[in-house]
């Protein structure tokens, strides 16, 4: 995958397996478009347990829902684990 940085060029690798590329503009319209439509599960970071805790307490299913819900991301999962999801989005 091409991104403008690792975490985005490991998600983008991973799409177009195992001889296609993906590119990701370096923009955030670009990369906002490329991570909003994803399942959560798709990202780094989040495992099964978080993905359950994220779609069944608060209802975000894709990373685009988590960026709409980040305020009650914040408030339910705390300052540590709210701004280690917010880099996701």
């Amino acid at each position: 995958g091409l991104a403008s940085n690792p975490l985005l060029a490991k998600i983008a690798s991973d799409i177009h397996k195992p001889n296609g590329q993906c590119f990701v503009g370096p923009s955030q319209q670009e990369i906002r478009q490329f991570l909003h439509p994803m399942p959560i599960r798709k990202v780094g970071g989040i495992g099964r347990v978080m993905e359950k805790l994220l779609r069944e307490g608060i209802g975000v299913d894709t990373v685009g829902d988590l960026y709409e819900k980040r305020a009650e991301v914040w408030t339910s999962f705390g300052e540590k684990t709210g701004e280690n999801l917010m880099r996701i989005c």
